[in-house]
C-alpha cells in the first residue's frame, strides 16, 4: 500500500517534505539515501523498515549507514535487536560447522555494519545522561577495561573534561593499560577520576 501510494504521488509530482512523510516516500520509492536529506525526523521510519529491508527491496547496509548519520537515540533499540539476532544465527552457523564462524560471513558482515550504526548514534548523542555514568562508574574495579568489555559498555560515550571532545569508550580504551585516554587531547582523566586521583572534577560535574 505505502509503495502504491508512494508512485501515485510521485506521478502527481508531489515532492518529499523534510519530515516522517517524506522519509516513508523515500523509503517506499526504494531511495533510501533520501533519508539522509530528512535528518532525524527519519528515525521512525528507518525503525520500521531497517528489520524488513530486505522484504522490501531495500539495502539493509546502506539504511544502517544512513541511520548512523541521521537518526537518534530512539531507534537504538531496534538496532540492539537486531544485532542480538545477528550474533544468535551466527553462533547457529557457527555449531553447524563445528564451532567456526566465518571471518566473512554474512551475519559477521551484518554485525559489524549495526555495531558501527550504533556507535555513530551514540557518539552524536553525547555527553552521556547521568544513570548512563552511574553504571559505568559502579565498574571502577582494575583492570578497568577487563570491566568494561565484560559488561558491554564499549559503546558508552563520555566526554573528556579537560577538552570537551566526545568518544566512545571503545575508542579510549587502550588495550593492555585498562585505561581511558581521551584520543584527542591524551588525557587520562578517567582512570584518575576513578582511582581519586583526580581532583578537578567531582561525580556531578562528570555526569553532566
Amino acid at each position: 500500500m505505502k509503495k502504491a501510494a508512494a508512485k501515485g504521488l510521485a506521478k502527481l509530482g508531489w515532492e518529499p517534505t523534510r519530515d516522517e512523510a517524506g522519509a516513508y516516500f523515500y523509503l517506499a520509492t526504494g531511495d533510501e539515501t533520501g533519508c539522509r536529506r530528512i535528518g532525524a525526523e527519519a528515525t521512525r521510519p528507518l525503525m520500521e523498515y531497517l528489520p524488513k529491508a530486505m522484504y522490501e527491496g531495500l539495502n539493509q547496509f546502506t539504511l544502517l549507514a544512513v541511520a548512523g548519520e541521521v537518526a537518534d537515540r530512539r531507534i537504538i533499540p531496534t538496532l540492539e535487536q537486531m544485532l542480538r539476532e545477528a550474533k544468535e544465527s551466527e553462533a547457529s552457523t557457527a555449531r553447524l560447522m563445528g564451532g567456526h564462524a566465518l571471518a566473512f560471513s554474512a551475519e559477521r558482515i551484518q554485525i559489524e555494519h549495526l555495531e558501527k550504526a550504533i556507535a555513530s548514534i551514540l557518539k552524536r548523542s553525547a555527553p552521556v545522561a547521568a544513570p548512563e555514568w552511574t553504571n559505568l562508574l559502579g565498574m571502577a574495579t582494575l583492570p578497568l577495561g577487563q570491566s568494561m568489555v565484560a559488561e558491554q559498555q564499549m559503546y558508552v560515550a563520555v566526554t573528556c573534561p579537560p577538552c570537551g571532545s566526545s568518544m566512545l569508550v571503545r575508542d579510549a580504551y587502550r588495550l593492555g593499560a585498562s585505561f581511558l585516554v581521551c584520543p584527542r587531547c591524551g588525557d587520562d582523566w578517567m582512570i584518575r577520576y576513578l582511582t581519586g586521583k583526580y581532583e578537578r572534577v567531582d561525580a556531578t560535574q562528570v555526569a553532566e
